[in-house]
C-alpha cells in the first residue's frame, strides 16, 4: 500500500461507523457493478456465518414462525 493510501486509510478509520460504511460503498462502486455484486455477496455470506455462530452460542433471540408473522401482520 502506498504512503498516500495508508494516510487515507488512517483518516477514514477515524470516521464514525456510518461514514466509514458510506465510504466503503462508494469505493466498491468505483470498481463497477461486478465488484459491487461480489462484495455484496461476500457481505451476506459473512452475515450468515455471524448469525449461525450467534444462534449456536445462544446469543440470538429466536421466535416461532407464528410469532414472526403475528409481528409482521400487525
Amino acid at each position: 500500500m502506498t504512503t498516500t493510501a495508508k494516510k487515507l486509510l488512517s483518516s477514514v478509520l477515524t470516521l464514525p461507523p456510518v461514514d466509514r460504511a458510506e465510504f466503503i460503498d462508494a469505493l466498491i462502486h468505483s470498481f463497477g457493478s461486478d465488484a459491487f455484486d461480489e462484495a455484496r455477496e461476500l457481505r451476506w455470506k459473512l452475515e450468515v456465518v455471524h448469525r449461525i455462530h450467534a444462534y449456536e452460542q445462544g446469543m440470538m433471540e429466536t421466535v416461532t414462525e407464528e410469532e414472526l408473522f403475528a409481528k409482521v401482520n400487525r
